[in-house]
């Protein structure tokens, strides 16, 4: 759930104990007003039957109409569900959290933004500007997946074990890997199997997305969160050595997380421009799998570094059975460093199909 946030005054102070999760997506939208539609007629509707008395014929309709909305209100929210989280841990998270109180739609970029009160627990999102994918129409466009997702670890199955990553390089691997899955949801839905000349510009417009993200984001982060206290752009790495760069440019979570995303956004731009430069004639037919090859090698190259990482961290802390399966939660809610959640095998994460 990482688009969530603090809602703000408009004197940009936080309102405390209130979420807001910007709705990027039109499926995400459509679902949501059902919810929202489905609910506020039923609470009129609960309004008409009376509190004592007999009941008449007219108040049973009633009662099965309110019934029937929110047998409409919950099918929609499901979808939703589908639609907005990648995995069954962010599921659970968000459902945890029920029907919004309110959607509103944004002053500052006329995004809709889904609005829980009262939420005690809730932590301040990573896109605190509210991140806003600006979708043109047409067939080169799409809504990319949004890293960094908030997972509350009080929804995760019973018996699983949390385990902080204080290791910075561990941690930095677990930003990169999050960024990385993220795309690759994206590349294989919107890109891969798509004529060459629209998926190039797919690249193009996933590129201008993480850039945007950065944008919005860096701006957030107080100079003490970079190393060194100096505020400065990473320079593009490989991918074997990205986390050493975003260890030497960040110090803390939040700022590896934004380091890790302009990495990446880095990497996929120079792939596509040395895979154009290496066969000029070649067109996007050549360029787009040149470029595919690079980007599925980087995530395998990732993946296996992870998996070391876990491995040892598990073993440290006496979970070495088979029983067991890591998942890594960059951004736990309540807040917090990293975890490595270690859930029991019958009940582990398996990404959903979106």
């Amino acid at each position: 759930m990482s688009r969530t946030s603090r809602a703000q005054t408009k004197n940009g102070e936080i309102k405390r104990g209130e979420s807001r999760l910007p709705i990027p997506s039109p499926a995400e939208a459509y679902y949501l007003a059902q919810v929202m539609d489905s609910r506020e007629v039923a609470t009129r509707l609960v309004g008409l039957l009376p509190t004592d008395g007999p009941e008449t014929d007219a108040h049973r309709h009633i009662r099965r109409e309110i019934e029937r909305l929110h047998t409409r209100s919950g099918a929609a929210w499901d979808s939703f569900l589908r639609q907005a989280c990648s995995n069954p841990a962010e599921r659970s998270a968000l459902d945890a959290m029920g029907f919004p109180d309110q959607v509103e739609i944004s002053s500052d970029d006329g995004m809709p933004v889904a609005v829980w009160n009262d939420l005690a627990d809730g932590a301040a999102g990573m896109w605190n500007n509210g991140l806003t994918i600006a979708v043109a129409s047409g067939a080169t466009t799409f809504t990319p997946t949004v890293p960094f997702r908030e997972v509350r670890t009080a929804s995760l199955p019973e018996g699983t074990a949390l385990i902080r990553i204080t290791d910075h390089r561990h941690a930095a691997t677990a930003a990169i890997e999050n960024v990385l899955t993220a795309m690759s949801v994206d590349i294989d839905t919107h890109v891969r199997h798509c004529a060459p000349s629209i998926a190039w510009r797919r690249l193009a417009h996933l590129v201008a997305f993480y850039n945007k993200a950065v944008r919005l984001t860096a701006k957030s982060l107080g100079e003490d969160e970079y190393r060194d206290w100096e505020r400065r752009a990473p320079k593009s790495v490989q991918i074997e050595v990205m986390a050493q760069a975003v260890v030497a440019g960040a110090w803390t979570a939040r700022a590896q997380q934004i380091v890790a995303l302009q990495l990446v956004a880095q990497l996929l731009a120079n792939t596509m421009s040395e895979c154009e430069r290496a066969d000029l004639d070649g067109g996007e037919e050549a360029w787009v799998p040149a470029t595919l090859e690079v980007m599925d090698r980087s995530i395998r190259v990732i993946a296996d570094m992870m998996r070391g990482y876990n491995i040892v961290l598990m073993a440290c802390n006496g979970k070495k059975s088979p029983n067991f399966e890591p998942m890594t939660i960059v951004r736990p809610m309540p807040r917090g460093l990293p975890l490595l959640a270690v859930i029991p095998k019958s009940d582990a994460v398996t990404t959903l199909s979106r």
